[in-house]
């Protein structure tokens, strides 16, 4: 709400007859009289006991102007970059305070609406991920077949428990399948849905973010970066196995990102072109040719435990 504060001055009529010309006499009492007939400042004059003559509406007169120049009500332009009003997005409205009119003005059916707008796309958050993904819904998917069925009943459940318990669910999806069957945009899908009930979740293209880590050794940013992701309310990861391979992102990043979920039951969504068994073995073997078991099965354990799997079939829809 904006609240304008009009300064106490001399009536306008006294300012004008300093000016010795007729006409301005008879323009001010034509715009007066426009003024004074407006149904609103009837209507406020009426409320608060006034008449025209009174030293309140004299002395407001400047700002009774402003107001019956203005859309009172949302001009419907369907964008307030086209509104006409002085605040765009805003309606004016009188009130009286310490003996003078003053104008507030509240934001307009369209301004509300572009709020909530604007918030709903700051629920849904993408890092390198491809733009059409921003725009993902399971109403324009394609459901003759039943793992696309299968992720949108998931969705579904996972939604109906967060309006029944208000809490996250702590498991989400682990989608797997070939290249280029529509598992990135699945994620987006969910990530659009959860954002309409203002769940906020971050979309992370995996080989790229581990690209940017790597490069933010020097800036001293990682940890920040790596705080940033693992403790978002959702967390999906996209592409998970195609990142490059060494002990560091194993253990110290993505260890570290699913171990604190794990903890603290926050839900992950992860896609990848690999199983949970061959993302074991994608994990095993580090840059230098070692295979480490262990390492990739404790992790794997954590992908299993914040995870359930859903193969995703069908043909590469990238072609």
């Amino acid at each position: 709400m904006i609240k304008k504060q009009v300064s106490t001055i001399e009536p306008i009529k006294d300012s004008l007859n300093k000016i010795n010309i007729p006409s301005f006499e008879q323009k001010y009492n034509e715009l007066k009289y426009r003024v004074l007939s407006h149904p609103s400042v009837q209507q406020f004059m009426n409320d608060h006991n006034m008449t025209e003559n009174s030293a309140v509406i004299q002395y407001g007169m400047t700002t009774l102007f402003e107001f019956v120049e203005q859309k009172h009500t949302c001009c419907g332009a369907g964008s307030t970059s086209q509104c006409q009003n002085f605040y765009k997005g805003h309606v004016p409205q009188l009130m009286l305070s310490n003996g003078q009119i003053n104008i507030i003005y509240r934001k307009c059916d369209q301004m509300l609406k572009e709020d909530d707008q604007r918030e709903l796309a700051s629920m849904m958050k993408t890092m390198y991920m491809p733009k059409d993904v921003l725009n993902a819904d399971f109403n324009e998917m394609d459901m003759n077949d039943n793992s696309r069925m299968a992720a949108t009943q998931f969705m579904v459940e996972f939604r109906k428990q967060y309006r029944e318990t208000k809490e996250l669910p702590a498991k989400g999806l682990y989608l797997y399948g070939t290249f280029g069957v529509g598992k990135t945009y699945i994620l987006g899908a969910i990530a659009n849905a959860l954002s309409k009930e203002r769940i906020q979740t971050l979309l992370v293209y995996m080989p790229e973010f581990i690209r940017e880590l790597k490069s933010s050794v020097t800036e001293g940013s990682i940890e920040q970066k790596i705080d940033f992701v693992k403790k978002v309310p959702v967390l999906m990861l996209d592409d998970v196995g195609s990142e490059p391979i060494s002990t560091w992102t194993r253990d110290e990043i993505i260890g570290s990102i699913l171990h604190y979920r794990m903890a603290e039951k926050l839900p992950t969504f992860i896609s990848s072109n690999f199983n949970y068994k061959q993302l074991e073995e994608q994990w095993a073997v580090t840059e230098h040719g070692a295979i480490d078991e262990m390492k990739s099965g404790r992790i794997l354990q954590r992908v299993q435990a914040l995870t359930t799997p859903l193969e995703i079939t069908g043909t590469n829809r990238r072609k």
